[in-house]
This record gives structure tokens, C-alpha cells and sequence, in this order.
């Protein structure tokens, strides 16, 4: 019985954060699932890919969340979509939270093997949000 003393409690936590997941969040869940290897398509669009890898649950289009929001990522890099290109393929510095880098660094590891096409795609989505 000792054995499963951690597991039950961590089972029940995830039983219970699932039961409260609102539906755009299951609907996320499932959009991150279904598109898994989408560096190989360069026909994705770029909020496809924003959604598709996770971005939207730290990265909120208008209001600082977890991260910085895209409006002002968006804000930060205009005229620069060069620069934020770069920082995907862990070759820039961040001018966004800076201070923020450790924890967004590990994210970076997803978008550096991505292809330009898709690299391009995803800063025209960040870059159109106002």
C-alpha cells in the first residue's frame, strides 16, 4: 500500500484538473496533440503553429500571462521580423522579459529545428497581432 501512497494523490489531482479543463483548453490539448511534426509541412500557417506547439498557454494575444503577451512581443519586434526569427533559432537575444530567457529557453529547442517557411510564418502571426 506504501507503493501507490504518491501515486493516488498525483492521480487525483490530474483526475481532478481534467474534469475542470474548460473547452478551449481541451480543444488546445487536442490541436498540440493532432499536430506533432508539423516542421516537416511548410504550408501551416503561423497561428496554426503558435496553437500547435504550446505557445497559447504562456503566451496570451492581449494580457501578460505566464509570458509576455503577443501584442507586445508583436510591439517589441516590429520592423524587426528578422530579429524574431533569429531568436527562434536560438542565434538572437531575447528584447522581450529578457530576465525571462531560462525558462523560454528550453521552448527554443521546438522552433530551432523548424523550417524557414514555418519560422517566417510564425513571426507574420506574432507580428499581425495588434
Amino acid at each position: 500500500m506504501k507503493k501507490y501512497a504518491l501515486v493516488l494523490p498525483m492521480l487525483l489531482s490530474v483526475i481532478v484538473l481534467t474534469a475542470f479543463q474548460s473547452k478551449s483548453t481541451k480543444s488546445l490539448t487536442k490541436n498540440i496533440t493532432d499536430i506533432s511534426n508539423y516542421e516537416n509541412t511548410s504550408d501551416m500557417d503561423g497561428k496554426t503553429i503558435f496553437m500547435s506547439k504550446g505557445c497559447a498557454l504562456c503566451h496570451h494575444l492581449q494580457e501578460e500571462k505566464m509570458g509576455p503577451s503577443v501584442k507586445d512581443i508583436a510591439k517589441a519586434y516590429a520592423g524587426k521580423k528578422d530579429d524574431l526569427i533569429k531568436f527562434f533559432k536560438r542565434e538572437g537575444k531575447p528584447i522581450v522579459a529578457p530576465e525571462d530567457f531560462a525558462v523560454m529557453s528550453a521552448n527554443l529547442f521546438a522552433t530551432k529545428r523548424m523550417k524557414d517557411e514555418a519560422l517566417s510564418a510564425l513571426a507574420d502571426f506574432i507580428l499581425s497581432v495588434k
